[in-house]
């Protein structure tokens, strides 16, 4: 299919000339940092092309509007605006910083301009203007959404339902309402709040106010009878009190009729806002003064009971309401958060979470059902005991002999899914009710690792599940191993996307994960004979108990056919592309699979869908009949293989095929689930921006741009340019990678033989971007040839990450580093076009699993050390331990610790590669993708230099009979690990080699422990969760300027691993927190790489090795490493890379940075020789990674880019109550005491615990 021809077109007369650039030195205003419009905005808009791609300059901000502008001589009405723009101006002054604006004019005009029109109604019936009002309040609230930091639906329901939805509860049937009354006082509660925040909003004695006080039936009068029942509890973890006095008032003052005076006041242990306690330790106090109706008050003071000198009123949730109305919401936030939090404890589930719609229309027979349904599972050990028993019986029918561990492991695991359930339901029925805007998270793969542990530590549960199945007769440790590692990932990419699931839920953001359900992984990894072996992951062969699969959730995804073009309608532009009709072709079902994911000390549970490819129809009976079974069974199995495998073999034209054709299924699933969401909220699809941000991870779901176009023009009937600006509002995309591999491009006769439709959309997007291009650069082909989405060399492709980043409002890199690289060369054109759309977001990993849950050991010290564990969700306060880093007796813990971690890993590297190696050497430990560009290959080539360097010195010292004996030699460990890609040759080789110079080093006996050398194979999160907290140093030394961040740094890092690597991604930021004197730097940096290249380039061919780089490469030549028969018995492939290193073919400076290398790795020895100064620089280390948790990461995004609030459940997470650091740290110091650590060890600790440390 050819680009349509619109070169005939004026572009002038029609108004199409889009796309106009902005000025580097424009100043972003507030609305477009809110709503960004990635053509409208940045570019401008055209008043032809439907306001989308204009290049006009924005327009100046709105002159301020004076009181009497707007009120004339209304001094009441003036009044009222002045105290408007000081209460605003208060509330922009708390919050400026945080939401990165300038100047709340805009908000105080839109504010005052209704404040008049407000002030009017009120002298009418309240009814008569109910209507207006709503409209006027919904607008104005709508305009401070960002100070309140509220939900515009509370508000405006608040406003709206007090007068319509109480009276229809008086009109209900006697049978209803006994139900009603107790769920519609719950649902009151919310509209309470959002009533608070409105008077907040509207200062007390304002319009809005009267309008409000002429409600027939007052939500706080409502509340009374019912609220006190709800939320009364016996332990409130806060005390509310008024004092109560008359008030005086002067002879010449206005005495307010049936007024006295109060003060409203609450202690709590809580600093607002925060889960942690005063570092004072002291409670914290908030009051405020507020006259209180005489009415009100002779109900307080039958509730008044005294406490000491104090006058409490436990709870009167009537005089509370009408308190935070007056005071301001701060106090009553406080109360709220407390008693949402107890009744949440006591399991009391918030039947606000029950659409009224529903609740106000059930019938009797189904009220016991809700009954049952409005409580959660207890958390007894009798209970969980019960609960597993339960599912062992009529889930998995075992009986009584047939119970292996197995199967009560795999119960154990369905019992905690049903408490994810639970959460799971909850949130997503009040993020649905309330049309929360939501984030959907689109990656390709998910790395997920084992859940059985990282769930039990989030739900808190750990301890009572090890006592139950303990109980059972089984031991949750043991148990733990029989989990599988999920094939849904491979690399970094994927397991960023899951730390990230992780800590948007706990940071209770509304967020969905989209991906794919693989049968088999990617491969399951074996080393034979040197080499890599690739079979099937059959991860799902013994079931997900996780999973919940949907069948309900089923859509249809076409491949194939022809493209009809509908005629235009009267209301379209000339040149505006018509909607088509995809029709023919084939088509597959997608069918949902849940994956609930648990956020750490939160109710919040989020979700990770899954797409798995199912036949459409599901059997063919007349072709059965007619005896087609080959053909047959070739269709379902065409079918099946979509989601077969994670990344197939892209070496063949029919592996690159469906690769293309997986990426597209997952889009098209995704993105009619996602508009289907949308629909159900009852909002027009124009409005879809408001409900969905979706962030493409890396260029793999770009493919979902057009799609999404194409369900909005084809399906939905919505005009071109209209849904290219929903479009362009949803989408934003961050790069992972500057290689040319992983910035996908996509062949044109891909797309007309697949996706006909998508080809003419991205033509239509092309055309009219270029010719924004063309009004930028007029007569300059040479860029209008780097920008376009269509590479016209042949054969022509489809450039995705054009794609992206053109549909995109914001483009993020993962480092600095990474983000300047793509703005001063990868992306440079498109950086110029759009300087406002490129930010940074340094990536980070979670550190409930790389510390918290897989070192136990380091995690239960420094909760010791700080004397909490509120570091978990605030890593922050890891900086604390700069302070103690000298602390002889924490060293000695810190050093316990990791000597326990590396008998771990040593044990389990003697059962699964026989290889013994001892815990007390250096373990030096590379271990990641296996690719150029990482440079394992020479850490491989330092091993065998090292390795040679041994000998020699055994051979010259002829009473020395092994290397570990001789003075000043360091007995090192190097450990690797990591899968090279299926059709990656040299990757291949580069594992071959390693495990070469593994079987000459092992088995040499003049070398005995003083090296070891290890390729552990299936590299996976388990795995890494027993490698990385025994490391001493890990390598990163991959080329500067190749790495986008490397995620797996800040893992070791968080460890106390010391790091060893070059500036290059993240390590550069690192190094920065850190200190550049705890890691170790060598090679080229990132600007020295490409002037490196040229002059390598011309040297001659010998001149450019070192000494001890020719050294090794003459001992590989020599084919001394072929022995014993498990080295590659043609050489060719160490031949291979030989030549490239002799001939300068060294793209990625191997041979330059080998010398800076060797010497770095000498310093890294001479330090190891001093343990106190190692063990302090271990210390800082995990000290100065506060920065680099995803919990950062994430709130970014969801700030920056999103524009997602979060919305929790409980409000309080990592509660200090809970934690008992005393209590913890009995177990490591039996722990220690078991594998012989010294008793004055643990008489440091019992010396510590005793001082409060």
């Amino acid at each position: 299919m050819e680009a349509p021809d619109k070169s005939d077109s004026d572009p002038q007369k029609l108004g199409e000339d889009v796309f106009d650039i902005e000025s580097p030195d424009e100043e972003t205003t507030l609305d477009e940092e809110r709503s960004p419009l990635p053509f409208s905005k940045e570019i401008g808009l055209n008043p032809i092309t439907d306001t989308i791609f204009d290049m006009s300059p924005p327009s100046p901000p709105p002159s301020p509007i004076s009181a009497a502008q707007l009120c004339g001589e209304d001094e009441k009405c003036i009044a009222e605006f002045n105290e408007l723009q000081v209460t605003i101006r208060k509330s922009f002054g708390a919050l400026q910083e945080e939401f990165e604006v300038e100047e709340p004019g805009d908000v105080v005009r839109q504010l005052g301009s209704h404040s008049k029109q407000i002030h009017l109604a009120k002298t009418a019936s309240f009814d008569a203007h109910i209507d207006l009002l709503t409209q006027e309040v919904s607008d104005a609230i709508q305009k401070a959404l960002p100070f309140l930091n509220m939900q515009h639906h509370d508000v405006v329901a608040a406003l709206h339902e007090s007068e319509k939805i109480i009276p229809q509860r008086e009109e209900s049937s006697e049978m209803e309402k006994p139900e009603t009354k107790a769920s519609q006082a719950k649902e009151d509660t919310s509209k309470s709040m959002a009533v608070a925040a409105a008077s907040h909003l509207y200062p007390t004695g304002s319009a809005t106010s009267s309008v409000l006080s002429h409600r027939p039936t007052p939500i706080s009068t409502h509340l009374l009878s019912t609220l006190s029942e709800i939320y009364t509890t016996p332990s409130m973890g806060s005390k509310v009190s008024f004092e109560l006095r008359e008030q005086q008032h002067s002879e010449t003052e206005a005495k307010p009729p049936d007024a006295v005076s109060g003060t409203i006041q609450i202690d709590t242990d809580y600093t607002p806002g925060s889960s942690r306690l005063r570092k004072d330790g002291k409670k914290r106090v908030e009051s405020s003064r507020l006259s209180i109706p005489s009415s009100r008050m002779e109900r307080a003071k039958k509730l008044v009971r005294e406490e000491g000198d104090t006058k409490v009123i436990p709870v009167d949730p009537g005089l509370l309401t009408y308190a935070a109305s007056k005071v301001g919401k701060s106090v009553f936030d406080v109360w709220i958060k407390h008693m949402s939090k107890q009744m949440m404890k006591s399991k009391q589930r918030m039947d606000i979470l029950r659409d009224e719609h529903v609740s106000r229309r059930k019938s009797a027979s189904t009220s016991r059902l809700y009954q049952l349904m409005s409580e959660y599972l207890p958390e007894t050990r009798h209970y969980i005991q019960k609960h597993i028993v339960n599912h062992l019986e009529y889930t998995l029918a075992k009986s009584r002999f047939t119970i292996n561990p197995r199967s009560a492991m795999y119960a154990a695991q369905l019992s905690v899914r049903d408490r994810l359930i639970e959460t799971f339901n909850d949130t997503t029925q009040i993020v649905n009710m309330k049309c929360i805007k939501r984030a959907y998270y689109l990656s390709i793969e998910y790395l997920i690792g084992r859940s059985m542990r990282d769930n039990l530590i989030n739900l808190q549960l750990m301890g009572q599940y090890a006592t139950a199945l303990l109980e059972l007769g089984y031991s949750l440790e043991d148990m733990l191993e029989f989990e599988r590692d999920p094939g849904l990932g491979n690399g970094g990419l994927g397991r960023l996307a899951a730390c990230f699931l992780d800590s948007l839920t706990t940071q209770s953001y509304p967020v969905w994960g989209y991906g794919l359900r693989y049968q088999y992984g990617m491969f399951r990894q074996e080393i034979f004979k040197g080499r890599q072996i690739e079979i099937p992951d059959v991860w799902l062969s013994g079931g997900n108990p996780w999973e919940i699969e949907r069948k309900d959730v089923r859509y249809k995804v076409r491949f194939g056919g022809f493209v009809r073009e509908l005629p235009k309608t009267p209301t379209q532009i000339v040149s505006e592309p018509c909607s088509c009709t995809w029709e023919g072709g084939s088509v597959v079902d997608a069918v949902a699979y849940d994956w609930p994911i648990s956020g750490y000390g939160t109710f919040t549970t989020n979700n990770l869908r899954l797409w798995s490819s199912r036949p459409n129809e599901l059997f063919d009976l007349d072709s059965f009949n007619k005896g087609n079974y080959g053909e047959m069974l070739k269709e379902r199995q065409d079918v099946e293989h979509l989601c077969s495998v994670l990344y197939p073999d892209d070496s063949t034209e029919a592996g690159r095929l469906l690769r293309f054709k997986q990426q597209y299924f997952f889009a098209s699933a995704t993105m009619q689930d996602i508009i289907r969401r949308a629909i159900h909220t009852g909002n027009p699809l124009t409005k879809l921006p408001s409900l969905a941000a979706c962030q493409l991870n890396d260029t793999h779901p770009s493919i979902c741009i057009p799609e999404l176009m194409r369900l909005l023009v084809d399906v939905h009937g919505m005009r071109f340019f209209t849904a290219w600006d929903v479009c362009s509002h949803v989408f934003s995309y961050t790069c992972h990678t500057i290689l040319p591999e992983a910035l996908e491009t996509w062949p044109v006769s891909f797309f007309e033989r697949v996706l006909p439709r998508h080809l003419k959309i991205i033509y239509d997007i092309n055309w009219f971007f270029i010719q924004a291009v063309k009004r930028k650069y007029p007569g300059n082909e040479s860029i209008i040839k780097s920008l376009s989405l269509i590479d016209e060399s042949t054969p022509r492709r489809v450039r995705m990450s054009h794609l992206a980043i053109v549909g995109s409002h914001k483009v993020n890199g993962v480092a600095q580093l990474h983000t300047n690289i793509l703005k001063e060369q990868t992306f440079k054109p498109f950086f110029q076009l759009f300087p406002r759309r490129f930010i940074n977001i340094t990536n980070g990993v979670t550190p409930r699993r790389w510390l918290l849950s897989c070192n136990p050991f380091l995690s239960q010290i420094i909760s010791h050390v700080l004397g909490s564990r509120n570091w978990v969700t605030d890593t922050r306060e890891l900086s604390l331990l700069r302070s103690a880093c000298r602390s002889r007796s924490l060293q000695r813990l810190w050093r316990a610790a990791k000597i326990l971690n590396k008998e771990r890993l040593a044990e389990h590297i003697q059962q699964t590669r026989g290889i013994s190696i001892s815990p007390t050497s250096m373990f030096d430990i590379q271990v990641k993708r296996i690719h150029e560009y990482k440079r394992q290959l020479m850490h491989a080539l330092f091993i065998l230099h090292k390795y040679l360097w041994m000998k020699s010195q055994v051979e010259e010292a002829d009473d020395i009979d092994c290397a570990e004996l001789l003075p000043g030699v360091v007995s090192r460990v190097h450990i690797f690990a990591g899968k090279a890609a299926p059709a990656y040759h040299r990757a291949k080789q580069i594992i071959s080699l390693i495990c070469a110079i593994a079987n000459l080093v092992n088995n040499d006996p003049d070398i005995g422990k003083a090296l070891k050398v290890v390729f552990l194979p299936n590299y996976s999160v388990s795995l890494a969760e027993i490698i990385i907290p025994a490391s001493d140093v890990h390598e990163h030394i991959s080329t500067a300027g190749t790495e986008a961040s490397g995620t797996s740094v800040m893992k070791f890092c968080f460890s106390g691993g010391l790091l060893l690597g070059t500036r290059d991604g993240a390590s550069i930021e690192i190094a920065q927190d850190v200190g550049e004197k705890n890691v170790f730097f060598f090679g080229a940096s990132s600007s020295e790489v490409d002037k490196t290249r040229q002059l390598y380039a011309k040297k001659e061919k010998q001149e450019s090795l070192c000494e001890e780089l020719t050294e090794v490469l003459d001992f590989i030549e020599d084919h001394k490493l072929d022995t014993n028969g498990l080295a590659l018995t043609d050489c060719c492939g160490f031949m291979d890379i030989i030549k490239d290193l002799r001939d300068g073919h060294d793209y990625y400076l191997i041979a330059h940075d080998f010398k800076s290398y060797i010497e770095t790795q000498a310093k890294v020895e001479s330090l190891w020789l001093n343990p106190d100064i190692w063990v302090e620089k271990s210390i800082l280390t995990t000290a100065g990674m506060g920065r680099f948790s995803s919990d950062r990461s994430t709130a970014q995004y969801a700030r920056k880019i999103w524009h997602v609030q979060p919305y929790p459940l409980v409000c309080e997470v990592g509660d200090e109550r809970q934690w008992e650091p005393k209590e913890k740290t009995k177990g490591i110091r039996s722990k220690l005491a078991s594998s012989g650590i010294p008793d004055e060890v643990e008489k440091e600790v019992e010396i510590e615990e005793a001082a409060g440390m």
